[in-house]
């Protein structure tokens, strides 16, 4: 895919001419790939499936530690004591680094290529304004 960056025009020699570069994006090849970070966001997204799953399963009266329902027997009590220990404490921020951890190797991989750092911060925003869309969309269309 190529996506046409709107930089700040360089001088190519001539009266003041302004021209764009054009920027290839492309996945990072597998070699290149780190499989820890990719395998550990793979287990995080299962694991907020799973912290959100009370709320499409359980018709009963819920408690007041979150969505859980106050009814059940000893098997319901300790999965909730799991899915609140291991899950909805845990789950959301390790996500949130390991986002935070791919962020800075896409800018480390564009500043690496030789686009400039007000050019990396450019495609990350323009990245995280259509994330912010879809979330929206997707949040719409659940709730």
């Amino acid at each position: 895919m190529t996506n046409r960056l709107d930089q700040t025009a360089r001088d190519s020699g001539g009266e003041g001419q302004r021209h764009q570069t054009l920027v290839t994006v492309r996945p990072t090849p597998l070699k290149e790939r780190s499989l820890a970070p990719d395998l550990a966001r793979g287990v995080m997204l299962l694991l907020i499936a799973l912290a959100h799953a009370p709320y499409f399963l359980y018709t009963a009266p819920i408690g007041t530690i979150g969505i859980h329902p106050v009814i059940g027997n000893l098997a319901d009590r300790l999965a909730q004591v799991f899915t609140l220990m291991a899950v909805d404490a845990r789950v959301y921020t390790m996500f949130g680094f390991l986002f935070a951890y791919g962020i800075g190797q896409m800018y480390a991989r564009q500043t690496a290529k030789g686009t400039s750092s007000a050019d990396a911060r450019r495609l990350l925003r323009r990245r995280h304004w259509w994330m912010i869309a879809f979330g929206a969309v997707h949040a719409g269309l659940l709730w």
